[in-house]
């Protein structure tokens, strides 16, 4: 995936939304289909787990890694960098409240950490994304509380949504969940947001052009 073909999808989305005249429905019948999207692409982000080779690109460095995580009923995110053989190199704790990093080998996990609001940052950057948020990224699904007022049916749609100084803009089409996260406000018309693209084996994130992270399923599919 590459930041063209983001663009592409937003592209698709807008012309969708902002060409095509759409029937009217009534607010009973946007709210069933608000539920339907719930329940099929939303998630609480708790008490899943999974595997994943991440690739992570910053400034031109290049990181591969294999990575077996579980994120906790209280929202606690834990995970284990392992090597070839199976072997951990690295075991990672993530909160709200703070990062716990262990690891055998340099690695640029170490500059995670979580600011004042629970958000993770990565090298002082805010990526106004909590712990458990990210393992529904990883899982392809979104956080249901993300999915906010929103236009289309459910197999196309769009949803924007705000929480705590964040805006949220979420689409799908073309079989992938696609947005931005940012801050609200003054600060979000100045602010580079975190793009985001994810599906049920494979997805990725980045700010900028500076970093940008792929991640890929180990798991097969339906287990």
């Amino acid at each position: 995936m590459s930041e063209i073909r983001f663009w592409l999808l937003i592209s698709l989305i807008l012309t969708l939304f902002g060409c095509v005249t759409t029937p009217k429905v009534s607010s009973e019948v946007r709210e069933k289909i608000r539920e339907d999207v719930v329940k099929k692409y939303g998630s609480s982000c708790r008490d899943i787990d999974g595997s994943h080779v991440l690739s992570l690109t910053q400034n031109g460095k290049f990181l591969s890694m294999d990575l077996d995580w579980v994120s906790r009923a209280d929202g606690t995110f834990l995970g284990q960098v392992v090597d070839p053989l199976g072997r951990s190199v690295a075991e990672w704790s993530m909160s709200g409240s703070g990062v716990v990093f262990s690891s055998k080998i340099d690695s640029p996990l170490k500059k995670v950490s979580v600011n004042e609001l629970g958000f993770l940052t990565f090298e002082d950057q805010s990526l106004y994304l909590r712990a458990d948020e990210l393992s529904c990224l990883l899982n392809g699904f979104v956080p249901k509380d993300w999915l906010g007022p929103f236009e289309g049916s459910v197999l196309i749609w769009e949803s924007v949504y705000s929480d705590q100084g964040r805006k949220i803009a979420v689409s799908r089409v073309s079989g992938q969940i696609c947005g931005t996260v940012g801050p609200g406000g003054i600060i979000g018309w100045f602010a580079r947001p975190i793009k985001f693209c994810t599906g049920l084996l494979q997805g990725e994130m980045s700010w900028g052009e500076q970093i940008r992270l792929e991640w890929r399923s180990l798991d097969e599919p339906g287990s």
